[in-house]
């Protein structure tokens, strides 16, 4: 059974484990992954909530030695709104045994307004310091970040033929550029976020 976090103390074990790997976040389009990030996937950001991603994920989990994957939403605040509103943070500890349904189902919870809907900027991450996620769906854009090839490497591999849906995060833009047709203001935005997202190679 997967169910949100409500005790403070562990509350702020995850907070701290989150302002590890991104300590100067402000806002998704600025890259606040920590200095030991250095290669970058993008993809759609509705794909984290996808059967196939949560699936493949664990697989990535389990052959990099994680038993467990946490799911946090940055915005809206886990404190200033849902513990506020619902007496629980917006964070979720998922175990590699549980499943899409089980996911599904806490995500999907009207009492919490359903949490795969209302969650603007969220990130995934696990024990492991060599690779996270964060995501916005104001952007529609999500992003892994690898402290090394190899890492990200592992992480394709155990996506298997489902792999196709990740791509730079430039051609990420560009593809939404192609769906969404951006007006000046726009591509000059999308094309500043793929800049703070490049390889450092």
């Amino acid at each position: 059974m997967i169910d949100f976090i409500r005790d403070k103390t562990e509350f702020e074990q995850f907070k701290a484990r989150l302002n590890e790997l991104f300590p100067n976040y402000t806002s998704f389009e600025n890259n606040a992954f920590n200095n030991n990030f250095k290669y970058f996937l993008g993809f759609e950001y509705s794909f984290v909530f996808h059967k196939s991603f949560f699936e493949k994920i664990k697989e990535y989990l389990i052959k990099i030695g994680n038993k467990n994957l946490i799911f946090y939403t940055i915005d809206p605040s886990p404190e200033k709104y849902f513990y506020k509103n619902f007496n629980a943070y917006s964070i979720l500890n998922i175990s590699v045994n549980n499943t899409d349904e089980e996911l599904s189902k806490i995500m999907m919870d009207r009492s919490t307004e359903e949490l795969a809907i209302v969650s603007d900027d969220i990130a995934w991450f696990s024990d492991s310091n060599d690779w996270a996620i964060i995501g916005s769906r104001d952007w529609e854009i999500a992003v892994v970040g690898f402290t090394s090839l190899e890492t990200k490497e592992i992480f394709i591999k155990s996506f298997g033929e489902s792999a196709d849906m990740f791509t730079s995060v430039e051609k990420q833009v560009e593809i939404l550029d192609e769906m969404l047709n951006f007006n000046n203001n726009e591509k000059n935005e999308y094309y500043k976020l793929a800049k703070n997202y490049i390889d450092k190679v």
